[in-house]
C-alpha cells in the first residue's frame, strides 16, 4: 500500500475514534442541548386574594373579577411556580404561563381585560400582604416588548390562555428567586361596577377535566 495512503487512513480513524469517545480534553461542546421543562403550579400557592378582607384561598379555584357592586369587592387570582425544576447552569430562551380558564360567573366580558403583575415570591404559602402589597410587587403590570400592558384575555368559552413571561422568569434567576409568581387582576374601574368573575383550574384540578395552570420554561 502507498505510504500516503496508509497515512490518511490512519488519520482518519484517529479521528472517528477521537470523536466516539467524545474529543479530546474539551469534552463535546454541543453537551448540553436546548430542553424545555414544564413546572406546575404550588397546591398551597395559587389561589384568590380579595383586595380588601385580609384573606388568602388557596382551596377554592382561582378567580379574578368583581364579587359586588364596589371596588373593594375586587378579587384577584395569583400562580406560583417552583423554578427548581430548571436545571442548573442552563440559561433560560423562553418561558410561557398557561392558564386554562374554566368558567365565568356574571357578565366579566364587559369589564377591561385582565391584567398581569409579576410580584416576589418565597417558598411559604403568601399571606395577604404579600399578594396585595406594592412592595412586593416587581413589575405591575408586566408590559410587551412594545411597552404596552400584557393581558390575559377571557371570553365566555373554556380554554387555555397564554402569556410570554420570559423576561420575569429571567429576572427571577438572575435576582437569586427560587420562585416566580404571577397576580392577575382587573384594570382599576372608574365607573360603575359590573358584578363579574372568571375561574382558572389550579394545582387541584377539582374537576379532573381541566388542564393546570403550568410555567413552559424553554433553556439550554
Amino acid at each position: 500500500m502507498d505510504t500516503s495512503l496508509r497515512i490518511v487512513g490512519l488519520m482518519t480513524l484517529g479521528l472517528f475514534l477521537l470523536t466516539a469517545c467524545g474529543g479530546g480534553g474539551g469534552g463535546d461542546a454541543n453537551l448540553l442541548q436546548p430542553g424545555e421543562v414544564r413546572l406546575s403550579t404550588l397546591a398551597n400557592m395559587d389561589g384568590t386574594v380579595p383586595v380588601l378582607g385580609a384573606t388568602v384561598d388557596t382551596t377554592a379555584q382561582p378567580s379574578v373579577g368583581y364579587s359586588g357592586p364596589a371596588v373593594t369587592d375586587a378579587r384577584w387570582a395569583f400562580f406560583t411556580f417552583d423554578l427548581s425544576g430548571i436545571p442548573a447552569g442552563a440559561t433560560v430562551t423562553a418561558a410561557q404561563l398557561e392558564l386554562f380558564q374554566t368558567a365565568t360567573l356574571g357578565t366579566p366580558t364587559d369589564v377591561l381585560p385582565i391584567l398581569v403583575d409579576h410580584m416576589e415570591a418565597s417558598g411559604a404559602t403568601p399571606t395577604w400582604t404579600e399578594l396585595v402589597g406594592s412592595s412586593f410587587e416587581l413589575e405591575a403590570p408586566i408590559r410587551d416588548s412594545g411597552g404596552n400592558p400584557a393581558t390575559v384575555s377571557h371570553t365566555t368559552v373554556r380554554g387555555n390562555r397564554f402569556l410570554d413571561v420570559t423576561r420575569q422568569v429571567q429576572r427571577d434567576l438572575a435576582e437569586g428567586r427560587s420562585f416566580s409568581r404571577f397576580r392577575l387582576r382587573w384594570e382599576p374601574v372608574a365607573g360603575p361596577i359590573t358584578f363579574g368573575l372568571v375561574y382558572f383550574s389550579d394545582a387541584e384540578n377539582i374537576h379532573g377535566s381541566d388542564v393546570p395552570p403550568a410555567l413552559v420554561v424553554g433553556y439550554q
